[in-house]
């Protein structure tokens, strides 16, 4: 977890995320994290930068028998 001033900025943001999934992060704050593109679903980030990634290989290669 990176820390920012003796602040561990990860475990926080990790906890805010916590509290988006439950449904206890309220709007305006949603927000103001939105609006610097704090991503919410990191797992779904990652699948969607790999599938990038080997469509980028299948339009160079012609096929995507990695």
């Amino acid at each position: 977890s990176h820390k920012e001033e003796g602040v561990k900025l990860g475990l926080w943001l990790h906890d805010e995320r916590t509290r988006k999934r439950k449904g206890k992060l309220d709007i305006s704050l949603k927000e103001r994290f939105d609006d610097i593109g704090v991503i919410w679903n990191i797992p779904m980030k990652q699948w969607d930068n790999m599938y990038l990634l080997l469509e980028k290989f299948q339009q160079r290669e012609g096929h995507v028998n990695v």
